[in-house]
């Protein structure tokens, strides 16, 4: 059985350092996540690897000050659903903090 995972991909053109993003928390289910940021959609960096942990609500990534133009945010699991070929994450918002200089 393959893993099909869901990702969300957003287009900023700034210097970023710290996003913060919302994850659905009206229940008991938690998710497990990464991030990835590129100036290119060719070369993704991670800047946050929680694929093994169980996160709900809001969640904070920090990373060294870089350019981006794409953040990924990829869902690896969640806790309500188990079938792998459809992982529903749940990710209500999304906050990048930018810096004018690099």
């Amino acid at each position: 059985m393959s893993l099909v995972k869901k990702d969300v991909r957003i287009r900023i053109l700034c210097f970023c350092f710290l996003s913060r993003l919302l994850l659905w928390d009206c229940d008991d289910r938690s998710y497990s996540y990464y991030v990835e940021v590129s100036a290119n959609q060719r070369d993704w960096d991670v800047v946050c690897d929680r694929a093994r942990e169980n996160c709900k609500s809001w969640q904070t990534i920090t990373f060294p000050k870089r350019p981006v133009v794409y953040i990924k945010i990829v869902g690896t699991h969640n806790t309500a659903n188990e079938v792998r070929s459809r992982l529903p994450f749940f990710m209500l918002s999304l906050d990048a903090f930018l810096s004018p200089f690099f």
